[in-house]
């Protein structure tokens, strides 16, 4: 029997913990404080221990690579609060197994949980951290803490977690749009903050007929300035020496058929910016070396005002189709801010910050049900869902690998909120099968790609066609198949998404696949360098093998239950029984 004792104490004058087992390997832990008064409590501490018993990693969705196990005087931590992070913590067995699923209740306040190896017991220390940042005063607390110890796949008891926070907790998600399940076209790393609107206009014709049905507008419309940097945020008028007329642009766009999504940096407000000074004793802190950005505070309600304001008059006069809302994790606190100033509503910043996302979800959803609104990572927990419908992976700039990751990380625990890849780029001189590779690590989300088309040479463009042809084609399975993921420790060998006997899989490293009972056909994606696939169970299945460009490369018939078959990098397998 698990038991969770309170090893550091806050202000509470009562403090109540119980359990229940709900289910088998299911464990309820009911954490209720009283604290007599109206306080912002401190820390608090709760701790439990479970046998490190075939336990090879950690997994928490902002790990990243570090997935190893840490020791108790040094543990993995999740950090959690509304705007940052969501608050799990899972081990996992060498073979996939889920060992020990930790996860709360409330998303909203700071909290971490965290976990690290005794030395002496060679035990499993979990511990909970309530309060870890400053909160609206209360007067009393309560929050559920969900153990999950069942011999099940690692995935499914993440899936389970999110079913639990959005049914049970009551957290709810967003209305997702089926535009916003789309391939787009982003311009950050295409463009940066050079823009230019005969060129995007040139772009967004060659990504349309490519398959991509949005364009995403990025930093640089707002500023003359180029060096990449936020000193002129704020303000958020138009650059017209760069975009005269953002309307005819994007009604251009329109005409198209591309739907348009433009960039706002949220809390930034920059020192070479007219409002600076408009907002003085309301910036929550600094968010660059020397104070030249600064972040706004949320718990005015006049901050708030502004920036839905600001939304709202692009959303309706531009005639946009969404907005990127970026920075939302740089809501911080810092003693820059006075804690006693009395014009605030709300004393706690994460109150604040969901203050200012209702209000502008609600604004912009009256102006247009079907709005898009990206958030990325680190802001993708269980409240910030209600108001973000495209959860993108953090900035890996053709990093394969971490967007892989990012992907299949965020597929876990977003439920049905669109996840997308973050933008893809790579060299023009590359091989057509390596570009492949950055697709193939964004399959199970969203793809968002973020080259200069015109200016690659048209076999990188076959490469983009042949794989969004497949995407859209196989849409409903990759998105809302039912997704498995092998080796969250080696960062995922095989992942692959199952709807009714259809599977897609992409192999990542070389290991074999298995063709199992009730699968009647698979597209198998060869992301590795070997050029031999060792396919179990698919005897009596016929088989094609086409490369990236879709050109044919084998076909034939499996003969044995282990059969070994010639495929290139980025190739795909068809089997059907």
């Amino acid at each position: 029997m698990i038991q969770v004792i309170c090893s550091q104490k806050n202000e509470a004058k009562d403090l109540s913990i119980q359990m229940e087992e709900k289910e088998k390997g299911i464990y309820y832990v009911y954490i209720d404080m009283d604290f007599g008064e109206s306080v912002s409590p401190t820390v608090c501490k709760f701790s439990f221990t479970l046998p490190c018993k075939d336990v090879y990693s950690l997994w928490s969705p902002m790990a990243g690579m570090k997935r190893f196990i840490s020791p108790n005087w040094s543990k993995h931590s999740q950090k959690s609060r509304l705007a940052s992070g969501a608050p799990v913590l899972s081990a996992v067995a060498k073979s996939g197994m889920n060992r020990g699923c930790v996860a709360l209740s409330d998303a909203n306040t700071s909290t971490q949980v965290r976990c690290g190896v005794s030395e002496e017991t060679a035990n499993l220390e979990f511990e909970i951290r309530l309060f870890t940042e400053l909160t609206a005063p209360m007067d009393s607390y309560a929050v559920t803490v969900r153990i999950d110890t069942r011999e099940i796949p690692f995935y499914e008891a993440l899936k389970d977690t999110e079913i639990w926070w959005r049914c049970d907790v009551g957290f709810g998600e967003a209305y997702v749009p089926d535009c916003a399940k789309m391939p787009m076209d982003s311009l950050w790393y295409s463009f940066h903050q050079i823009l230019d609107p005969e060129k995007i206009l040139e772009e967004c014709r060659i990504s349309k007929a490519l398959g991509m049905d949005t364009v995403i507008i990025d930093d640089g419309w707002q500023t003359d300035d180029n060096n990449r940097g936020y000193e002129f945020c704020g303000d958020w008028e138009l650059a017209t020496g760069k975009i005269p007329d953002m309307k005819k642009l994007v009604d251009e766009l329109h005409t198209i058929g591309m739907k348009v999504i433009v960039w706002f940096s949220v809390p930034f407000v920059g020192i070479q910016s007219k409002i600076h000074d408009r907002f003085l004793g309301m910036y929550v802190c600094h968010a660059s070396a020397g104070g030249r950005v600064k972040c706004l505070d949320p718990r005015y309600k006049e901050v708030r005002d502004y920036l839905a304001g600001i939304y709202k008059n692009a959303v309706t006069e531009w005639g946009l189709d969404g907005l990127k809302l970026d920075f939302i994790d740089s809501f911080i606190l810092s003693d820059v801010a006075d804690p006693t100033d009395e014009r605030r509503d709300t004393v706690s910043l994460e109150d604040g910050v969901e203050k200012l996302l209702a209000e502008v979800t609600e604004t912009l959803r009256a102006i247009n049900p079907d709005i898009m609104i990206e958030f990325r990572q680190k802001y993708i927990g269980p409240t910030i869902r209600k108001y973000g419908n495209m959860l993108r992976v953090a900035d890996c700039p053709n990093d394969a690998i971490n967007n892989k990751m990012g992907v299949v990380d965020l597929r876990m625990i977003s439920g049905g909120s669109a996840v997308h890849s973050d933008m893809l780029m790579w060299h023009k001189e590359e091989k057509a099968e390596h570009a492949a590779l950055q697709l193939l690590s964004t399959i199970f989300g969203v793809p968002q790609i973020s080259i200069r088309l015109a200016d690659f040479p048209e076999v990188h463009k076959t490469v983009i066609k042949t794989f969004l042809d497949f995407w859209r084609e196989n849409r409903d399975i990759l998105l809302e198949g039912e997704l498995k993921a092998q080796d969250p420790d080696a960062g995922y060998s095989l992942v692959s998404s199952q709807k009714g006997s259809r599977m897609i899989a992409v192999r990542h490293l070389g290991v074999p696949f298995t063709m199992e009972e009730g699968i009647d056909s698979v597209s198998l994606f060869n992301a590795t360098a070997e050029e031999q696939v060792v396919i179990l169970g698919a005897k009596g299945a016929t088989y094609t093998v086409t490369d990236c460009l879709g050109k044919p490369v084998a076909s034939g018939k499996i003969a044995d239950d282990l059969a070994l078959i010639h495929a290139p990098m980025s190739a795909k397998i068809d089997l059907k029984k």
